[in-house]
């Protein structure tokens, strides 16, 4: 049985054997095709990548293909502000032939009278010496309504003691210790008065003379150093003024030595009445005894210094003006001159040394560089002066103007619905003086306005030869259709200036607009690289069209292709032109 059943054995081993060698060839041929595909996949990608690299397309140029189409001149034209018509009519607004439409200026200029505004100001930090009667009055007129400046009392305060000098004893019912004039020192025991019954009189007492005549009496008042043995018994005292005695009231006397006062400022008013005045004594009670050693008159006065100092203020001036002046009306003057200072901002300037009656002026110019401006009046002598000084101030105000004249003229006229690629317009003109702010304005339809800047827009002066044909002109390219109306209408606006008093003349020769239509675009691409180049794509692009068009274009190395499309028209600028080749390669070309 052994020998029968081995053989089957051994030949079921060997197949296995011839199956594994199959299988093992087999793996290695599938190997081998795997990586000659791999090796020759990875030299054909490498060979694609090469050629990738090498390529190099440029795009040299890209423009519109425009042709110039219509030419449009004014059919009418308005007149601005009080400018007048001279002489012509649009049709000689066609040709650049000399032969002109003339415009005449008007005055365009401002005249403005502003009146000072207040007097409550104090820039400074000094306060104001003197007084206004009116101040309202300085804002109206010249209309002999004054405003009265009074200068004030600016001196130092004094007090001045006068004691008694002379007793004529015709009083006598005190008792009179010592010698004559008795109350001119406190000196108790040696002189001094006395008496202890009622309604007993002393008297009269006369007083050292002042000295003074002009100085400003503020207060005056009767002193006297005196007691009394029994508490607050009342003294009455009288004084004469010159005219009449006069009781100024009783007083409690303390029962120790001081001063009692009594008022005397409205008997004493004057310096005459002080050097002439006398007092006299009534006792009020027999309790008691009134005993007084010294009296003097107590005076308290100002050294006279009349000054004035006196400001007023404008808050709301207006100070973009060529010409500006203050300007003051004087009514009566006083003997003493009175000037007018201005303030820098800093410090006090003079402006004007002495106002006079009738109009005083002075350029302030340098001065108002702002909406507030302060003066002030102030007098001359402003050391011991001892006369009171008063001025009338009719009117102040401030003139500022500038003499300007304008020319403002609308020119306008009709067009055509086309889309238009450019505008370009040119004015030729005249002016018959120099140096004239010219500006020229193309209205927008889309903005609704006149430009102040860029297209649409042309400023400049004029030249220093008065008649001399100048010729400008711009060219519209981002949006030159803005610059019609939806009906094809159209105007511009043509406007001189000049800061003179002399009128003079827009001579206006030829104003005209060209549009130009686009037909297309030319496209200009360079093969810089080795190897042909085949263009498959174009982009254009701005902030608003993304637009894409195919191309099938093949570039040998070093051509350049010119390529039109009658089909693309450039948008409005800035725009960005973009090609795609077969290879991947992207060129850009910006606007």
């Amino acid at each position: 049985m052994q020998t029968i059943i081995k053989p089957p054995h051994k030949f079921k081993r060997n197949k296995r054997g011839i199956s594994n060698i199959i299988i093992v060839v087999l793996s290695l041929v599938i190997l081998v095709i795997v990586a000659s595909n791999v090796i020759l996949w990875s030299f054909e990608m490498n060979q694609l990548d090469y050629d990738k690299h090498k390529e190099d397309i440029t795009i040299v140029d890209v423009s519109a293909i425009s042709e110039e189409n219509w030419t449009f001149n004014p059919s009418s034209y308005a007149l601005g502000g009080l400018t007048t018509w001279s002489s012509g009519d649009v049709l000689n607004l066609f040709s650049d032939d000399e032969v002109y439409m003339a415009f005449g200026s008007y005055f365009s200029g401002s005249d403005i009278s502003d009146i000072v505004d207040n007097n409550i100001v104090d820039v400074d930090s000094s306060p104001d010496i003197g007084t206004h009667s009116n101040f309202t009055a300085q804002q109206y007129g010249p209309d002999l309504a004054n405003d009265e400046l009074t200068e004030g009392n600016n001196g130092t305060n004094n007090t001045l003691g006068l004691y008694v000098d002379t007793d004529d004893g015709i009083r006598a019912d005190w008792t009179r210790i010592g010698t004559n004039p008795h109350l001119d020192a406190i000196d108790y025991n040696i002189n001094y008065i006395y008496t202890s019954g009622n309604n007993e009189l002393a008297g009269n007492f006369g007083f050292a003379d002042s000295g003074k005549s002009t100085e400003t009496i503020n207060t005056v008042t009767i002193q006297l150093y005196a007691r009394q043995t029994e508490f607050n018994n009342d003294l009455e005292a009288f004084v004469w003024n010159g005219s009449i005695w006069l009781s100024l009231g009783t007083q409690s006397i303390p029962t120790s030595w001081t001063w009692v006062s009594w008022a005397a400022t409205s008997s004493l008013d004057t310096w005459s009445k002080i050097d002439g005045a006398e007092i006299y004594l009534q006792s009020q009670t027999a309790a008691g005894v009134y005993e007084v050693d010294c009296a003097r008159l107590q005076i308290n006065y100002t050294n006279d210094n009349f000054e004035l100092d006196l400001e007023v203020q404008w808050t709301n001036a207006n100070y973009n003006e060529t010409n500006e002046e203050l300007c003051i009306y004087g009514g009566t003057m006083d003997t003493e001159n009175i000037t007018v200072k201005i303030w820098n901002g800093l410090a006090w300037e003079s402006l004007l040394a002495n106002i006079s009656s009738g109009w005083n002026n002075a350029s302030i110019t340098s001065y108002l560089i702002s909406s507030d401006l302060t003066i002030k009046f102030e007098d001359i002598d402003d050391t011991n002066d001892t006369t009171q000084n008063r001025w009338n101030i009719d009117v102040v105000l401030l003139h500022v103007w500038t003499h300007e004249q304008t020319v403002e003229v609308e020119f306008s006229g009709s067009s055509n619905m086309e889309n238009w690629k450019e505008l370009y317009w040119t004015i030729d003109s005249a002016w018959t003086t120099s140096a004239v702010s010219v500006m020229y304005q193309f209205y927008n339809y889309v903005t609704d306005e006149y430009p102040t800047t860029g297209e649409g827009f042309i400023a400049y002066t004029s030249g220093n030869t008065p008649g001399d044909d100048e010729e400008r002109n711009q060219t519209i390219i981002a949006n030159p259709s803005s610059f019609k109306s939806l009906a094809g209408d159209w105007k511009i606006r043509v406007k001189g200036v000049k800061t003179t008093d002399t009128q003079f003349e827009l001579k206006a020769d030829l104003i005209e607009s060209k549009a130009l239509e686009n037909s297309g675009t030319l496209f200009a691409f360079r093969n810089e690289g080795p190897i042909t180049s085949h263009l498959v794509a174009l982009w254009i692009n701005n902030v608003t069209k993304h637009q894409r068009y195919g191309l099938n274009i093949f570039i040998n190395p070093g051509e350049t292709e010119s390529y039109l499309r009658s089909d693309i028209i450039l948008p409005t600028r800035p725009f960005i032109v973009k090609i795609v080749t077969e290879r991947g390669n992207i060129e850009l070309y910006s606007n």
